[in-house]
């Protein structure tokens, strides 16, 4: 058994430092294409026609052949790692216990970092403000999609929204993750909700305290990246949470759609991918600086024709 385990531990390290490699190989090939679209903007005369580009990187020319070569050798690595990952029974979260592998997150949010959330933005934004059909029931909302995608982000631009603020008396925001500890998690809605240490409370005195704090209040909680499927940790959470005015929300993100469910989620709000038009000027920013993508346009037509 230990053998198996250590052969184990031996194929995950193996596995990590293969994708490590493959990672800075991927990194050098960016490289490469941005380092050879800087070169060609150099020599290039102004006004150089688009058939000109489209010739630079015609079929013929050996910078695209190499870059091409590359690629399919990347892929094909690739494609080898997901193969050993499977032959080892590697999933996420191995061990019983899911990892986001991402630090704390705050409410702070750079909006001009944001495209193509608009529409997810006010989506949400709808399912706040919205009356409450249901009378005095604390309305739970939940933004779900895989990791990555967005679901903090779009949470953010929705507590930093001028009519979110006009709205609610209070905006609290709680990075919850993996680790579901509902003392925990009651000190820190205690906290953002007073700007005042609990440390010295119980659990009981917290969750009372609480609850005279919320009372009557119209209050907007954010909990960032809950992945907990017990419903009882989430019954005793959310207990003194009841104490706030009608009309209160809790917006949660959440990869898994069982957690949402079993938070008593009225309204589920997919977040998908972001579409290949947006992800443009996302990569303009990231990958060349904010420069205009005018001047790469070579790169955009060689990824359109691919």
């Amino acid at each position: 058994m230990q053998r198996g385990s250590r052969s184990l531990r031996q194929g995950s390290n193996i596995g990590w430092t293969s994708s490590k490699m493959l990672f800075y190989e991927a990194d050098d090939l960016l490289d490469g294409i941005t380092y050879e679209a800087t070169r060609l903007e150099l020599e290039t005369e102004p006004g150089i026609s688009i058939n000109k580009v489209r010739k630079f990187f015609s079929p013929s020319n050996s910078f695209e052949k190499e870059m091409e070569v590359k690629l399919e050798e990347i892929l094909e690595k690739l494609e080898y790692l997901v193969k050993q990952k499977d032959a080892l029974c590697l999933r996420e979260g191995t061990g019983g216990k899911p990892s986001s592998h991402r630090g704390p997150t705050t409410s702070r949010v750079d909006e001009s970092d944001v495209y193509g959330r608009e529409n997810d933005k006010e989506a949400i934004m709808k399912l706040l403000l919205s009356n409450d059909a249901n009378g005095n029931n604390l309305r739970v909302i939940s933004i779900v999609g895989m990791g990555w995608v967005g679901k903090t982000t779009i949470a953010q631009l929705v507590y930093n929204d001028r009519r979110v603020k006009e709205q609610f008396d209070l905006r609290l925001w709680v990075c919850v993750s993996e680790d579901f500890d509902v003392f925990k998690i009651t000190k820190d809605i205690f906290k953002e909700a007073t700007s005042v240490a609990c440390d010295d409370k119980t659990p009981n005195q917290l969750q009372v305290e609480l609850e005279k704090q919320l009372v009557r209040k119209n209050f907007l909680l954010v909990l960032d990246d809950v992945w907990n499927e017990k419903y009882t940790e989430w019954d005793i959470l959310r207990m003194p949470l009841k104490s706030g005015a009608p009309g209160s929300r809790i917006l949660v993100t959440t990869r898994h759609e069982i957690v949402a469910s079993m938070m008593s989620t009225i309204l589920i709000h997919h977040l998908n991918a972001l579409t290949e038009d947006d992800c443009w000027p996302l990569l303009q920013k990231h990958a060349f600086g904010g420069r205009n993508f005018n001047g790469y346009l070579h790169l955009e037509i060689w990824e359109r024709k691919s």
